[in-house]
């Protein structure tokens, strides 16, 4: 066990002027070891934010070292520390240094031009910094200057986790036994440099090579089998062209209209995404430019296999197979890795943090936790059902014929709902005949039964004004029983009756079956 001795007064010093980490680091030893030693020590640490605050000209209050009887810190160390020295002063006698593979004339290349443009007055402002990058140098740093047992705890994560991220990110990690090794005075070997990750090559298919088509048994089932075994041949010799090949126009025009799109909305041309004055084109905001021509080829190369079956974009941007529309997406997919505070977000948790002082409602600045970059993986979804990825075995080119298969499924899927949907809408409308007959019908019936209730009612009134034209006959002393008055009430009953309907110089015919209302007799002026 190493052993590390420093005096108090000058660990506090440093401390105050490089940050806790920073003297750690200085020194070789454990981050976490040096912060319970100061603890136990009564030696005072910086709180959050004061080596910024200093940085940038603000006030800031340093905490006086309290007096204690303790002289010198001494710090344990679980390991051999090691030193800082200069790079000729190293001791090679226990690690070798793995040599990396010889580089070819492209790499070669590639590495003259980066030390041509190396000179910082050439570098463009505003250059993109990759977090995932920054985040494999992090990680291959720790995990080969301290196990992987200890970063774990500065990442607050399991040591699987950590190791589980280690191999996502390509990051090579000691073997089993290396701290041991290390510990004991043993020669141990560990990689010179983080290796490069290499971006999937855009491979152009051997022509004429045969593919083998991974699909299910009772794929294209509801196909006669010589229609199946058409399109399963035309599937396993479908082929994506390369970079350079002829595509359809309007695959082409298409292209150049994203590429356009693309350029404009980088100088702020569309910063709104205002579609009342410009419409975004197909894949547009789907993926990044790199990833435009192989996006676009597999379009070509599914259109033309899709010629003879009537296959086309709409202007739905749907596409069209044996008639039915399938609706498709065509994106880059996204990576998941830790945001990187900026100095603008840094300023604003300064602010945040002298508001807080006097305002407890302080608003607290938005920060994200994660980053999404893009990670040049497309991924294509057929109808929302069937779905297709780059990933570490094939690309999307390599499945092409499969995807061909998948749209095939996908048009008869929409054909059997076309289908349904064309049903129900004839049932629905079959069923609302229906009930239209019925209503007439049933108002047909209401109508003519009112008619009767109002012919009954008026024959009533005519046996009413026959039954008093026969009492007033049997009085013969009374002032209206006349002839005159006896002929004109019967023909007022006779004009009253359904059943003679007799029509009156004066009311004209009587409408027996309309309401009452309408029948009311009105005086009219005829001046």
């Amino acid at each position: 066990m190493d052993v590390f001795s420093i005096d108090r007064k000058k660990l506090y010093d440093e401390i105050w002027e490089m940050s806790v980490r920073k003297v750690a680091e200085k020194y070789a030893i454990s981050y976490t070891r040096l912060l319970s030693k100061c603890r136990e020590c009564n030696i005072p640490i910086p709180p959050s934010g004061y080596l910024t605050k200093r940085q940038f000209g603000k006030p800031v209050t340093q905490t006086p070292l309290p007096k204690s009887d303790i002289e010198n810190v001494v710090i344990e160390c679980p390991k051999p520390r090691k030193t800082v020295q200069e790079p000729s002063a190293i001791p090679v006698d226990n690690i070798t240094i793995e040599e990396a593979p010889p580089m070819n004339q492209d790499q070669t290349d590639s590495f003259k031009a980066a030390d041509e443009n190396n000179d910082a007055s050439k570098v463009p402002l505003g250059r993109y910094v990759d977090p995932q990058q920054t985040l494999r140098e992090e990680l291959f740093r720790k995990v080969w200057e301290y196990p992987i047992s200890e970063v774990s705890k500065e990442y607050g994560i399991s040591n699987v986790a950590l190791h589980k991220r280690c191999i996502k990110l390509g990051v090579p990690v000691p073997e089993r036994g290396y701290w041991a090794k290390v510990k004991a005075g043993k020669p141990v070997s560990r990689p010179m440099a983080l290796p490069v990750i290499q971006q999937p090559p855009y491979i152009k298919p051997k022509t004429g090579a045969q593919r083998e088509l991974h699909i299910l048994p009772d794929a294209l089932s509801f196909m006669q089998e010589d229609g199946r075994r058409e399109i399963l041949s035309l599937a396993a010799r479908l082929e994506v062209g390369g970079q350079h090949t002829k595509m359809l126009d309007s695959i082409e025009e298409m292209e150049a209209k994203c590429r356009e799109w693309h350029k404009k909305d980088i100088y702020g041309v569309y910063p709104t995404r205002n579609y009342r004055y410009a419409t975004e084109p197909f894949l547009a905001n789907a993926m990044t430019p790199k990833c435009f021509s192989r996006a676009f080829h597999i379009i070509d190369a599914l259109l033309k296999a899709l010629k003879p079956y009537n296959g086309r974009l709409d202007f739905e941007n749907k596409l069209i197979v044996n008639g039915e529309p399938v609706s498709f997406t065509l994106e880059e997919g996204k990576d998941n890795v830790p945001h990187e505070i900026t100095s603008n977000e840094r300023l604003q948790l300064l602010k945040y943090e002298e508001e807080r002082k006097t305002n407890r409602h302080a608003y607290t600045p938005r920060i994200p936790k994660y980053d999404h970059p893009w990670n040049t993986r497309l991924c294509i979804t057929i109808n929302g059902k069937y779905s297709f990825e780059d990933c570490d075995k094939y690309l999307l080119e390599d499945r092409i014929g499969e995807i061909l298969v998948a749209f095939f499924e996908a048009s008869y899927n929409e054909r059997l709902k076309r289908l349904a949907q064309a049903e129900r809408q004839r049932k629905e409308h079959e069923e609302y005949l229906r009930k239209e007959k019925m209503r007439e019908a049933h108002n047909l019936e209401v109508k003519r039964t009112q008619e009767l209730v109002n012919e009954a009612a008026d024959y009533a009134v005519s046996c009413q004004i026959r039954a008093y034209v026969t009492e007033i006959e049997q009085l013969p002393d009374h002032p209206k029983n006349n002839l005159q008055w006896l002929e004109w009430a019967k023909a007022k009953a006779d004009w009253y009756d359904p059943t003679v309907s007799r029509e009156d110089v004066f009311l004209g015919k009587r409408q027996h079956g309309a309401d009452l209302s309408q029948k009311d007799l009105i005086e009219k002026r005829w001046w």
